[in-house]
């Protein structure tokens, strides 16, 4: 898991001139409803949000304490923050390849046994001070729908008609992550089964 984000790093620094956009995602439980390149809003990092703050889990939150074990005075709460998604980021080759390297780099350093997508959070307290990042939100733009969020009643302004997944405006999401938590997960099967 930690290792992905060298491996990108790695790849993309053969690849990272050769097209505008690279979109990387987790896979065995991602569905795409839609383009999502059509969604990109034009930063050199997109990344996204789950649709809950890091106080709305718990599971978030032991993570971010084992990523910060071992920072001492750059300690921060995040209890506020949102929980940013480790699996699904979107953007410029070169700005990228750097971005998998920092990710990589600060979750080897750490003593405590945490994930990606801790570092990344934690780290996002600095990052998003810089013109190149931007995040999504699924409870307010459609580039990404967690299930996690739906499936706790976080995101709570979302449909499925038609085999897909909406906002209230009946705009469909690009992306379901976690579709398999959602209760249509049998319906989605049967939908890419036909």
């Amino acid at each position: 898991l930690r290792d992905r984000h060298l491996a990108y790093s790695d790849w993309l620094n053969y690849v990272a001139d050769k097209y505008e956009l690279f979109l990387f995602t987790d896979s065995k439980d991602v569905i795409f409803q839609k383009d999502p390149f059509e969604d990109w809003n034009g930063k050199p990092i997109m990344l996204t949000c789950e649709g809950m703050e890091h106080k709305d889990s718990l599971w978030n939150l032991n993570d971010q304490t084992q990523v910060q074990i071992d920072v001492r005075e750059f300690k921060t709460s995040i209890q506020d923050r949102p929980v940013l998604n480790g699996g699904i980021v979107m953007g410029q080759g070169s700005a990228l390849k750097f971005h998998f390297f920092i990710i990589w780099s600060n979750t080897l350093k750490s003593i405590g046994p945490c994930t990606d997508q801790a570092t990344l959070n934690f780290l996002y307290n600095w990052l998003e001070r810089g013109p190149e990042y931007s995040h999504t939100d699924p409870r307010t733009d459609t580039f990404c729908l967690t299930g996690e969020a739906v499936k706790e009643g976080l995101v709570k302004k979302v449909v499925f008609e038609d085999g897909l997944y909406k906002n209230l405006e009946k705009e469909v999401y690009s992306i379901v992550h976690q579709w398999d938590r959602l209760p249509e997960a049998e319906q989605i099967i049967e939908r890419y089964k036909s």
